[in-house]
């Protein structure tokens, strides 16, 4: 029996778009018709062909016309009785055609190999998942493949078949072929990759690490850590963003300022700054610090989170006179009401 879509196949030098149109035909190809005995034919029309092969019809009456001039199909114009218009009837004749290259399926397959019947069920599914051939699973894993199954050993043979044998002697351990064994396939180098750190969120009870904390306390020995880490993560925790090292972050934060760098936070008052002399902590009798500041924000129901950096001592704690006119001042700067 023919195999029109192998004859097809076998069509050399034509156009892409031709050889689709043939591939196509072919496949439509029936050689059973009482009307056309013997002879394979099929009458689709231009909209089912171009529909089969995604071009459009001005490009399927070219491909027809280079099919013809080709040898590969004959034309003919049809009108069964009670039919209105005529349609086409094609005729196959791909062999009588000089593009037809019939020998073009008995060219050696490089690619044959037996590694394939002896890859195991593990090596077939990862062969799957990865999209991979039965020699790229064999060279990745040689695991997978399977040893190859070893000659059967003659052990006992009756004189009869001594008799009968020829000069060859009965097969034993010692002279039996031995397994062959596979050899393992040199290990492939491994890529060298980019190792990427995923990003997170700064987790609420965050800490730098102590190596970034000694390094800290080195720089800013004025800067009190607790405070300024508490300042740090609720401004990550409102932003929402993340990062892939929070210690490098930690790192820019104290290098940009945030009021202690260098001692800043003691420096006087920027001109129009409510000022005064330098508040005392009344508990310790010293001059005040960024840190007693923060908790008497807090102990007067005070957000510290953007002011802090505003604050100077000269200019007071909360509940001291005149406070309000500083908590105005300090307010406008970060821009709250």
């Amino acid at each position: 029996m023919r195999n029109y879509e192998s004859e097809a196949a076998a069509l050399r030098g034509l156009k892409p778009s031709t050889k689709v149109l043939a591939l196509v035909l072919a496949a439509r190809m029936n050689d059973k018709n009482d009307d056309w005995p013997g002879r394979p034919i099929c009458w689709p029309g231009l909209a089912t062909l171009a529909e089969d092969t995604d071009l459009k019809e001005r490009a399927v009456r070219y491909a027809i016309d280079e099919l013809v001039e080709a040898k590969v199909i004959r034309t003919y114009r049809e009108r069964t009785p009670g039919a209105r218009w005529c349609h086409n009837v094609y005729e196959w004749t791909a062999p009588l055609s000089p593009n037809y290259h019939p020998d073009w399926m008995k060219r050696p397959d490089t690619q044959k190999d037996t590694v394939g019947a002896r890859l195991s069920d593990e090596g077939w599914e990862y062969c799957e998942q990865n999209q991979v051939g039965p020699h790229v699973a064999a060279a990745e894993h040689p695991e997978f493949v399977l040893p190859a199954e070893k000659p059967e050993v003659v052990d006992d043979v009756t004189l009869d078949t001594v008799a009968h044998a020829s000069s060859d002697t009965a097969p034993t351990e010692d002279d039996g072929q031995l397994p062959i064994e596979t050899p393992k396939p040199a290990p492939k180098p491994r890529k060298k990759t980019t190792k990427t750190t995923r990003k997170t969120a700064i987790p609420e009870d965050w800490r730098p690490d102590e190596q970034t904390l000694t390094r800290t306390r080195e720089r800013y020995p004025s800067m009190p850590i607790d405070i300024e880490v508490d300042k740090f993560v609720t401004h990550w925790l409102d932003k929402g963003e993340k990062r892939a090292n929070w210690n490098l972050t930690w790192n820019r934060w104290c290098a940009n300022g945030n009021g202690f760098v260098n001692g800043a936070w003691a420096q006087s008052a920027a001109a129009g700054a409510p000022q005064g002399p330098p508040a005392v902590n009344p508990a310790t009798g010293k001059a005040a610090t960024e840190e007693d500041f923060w908790y008497a924000c807090k102990d007067h129901d005070i957000d510290p989170n953007g002011i802090i950096n505003f604050w100077k001592p000269s200019m007071g704690l909360p509940g001291d006179p005149g406070w309000p006119a500083v908590q105005a001042y300090l307010y406008r700067q970060v821009g709250r009401a």
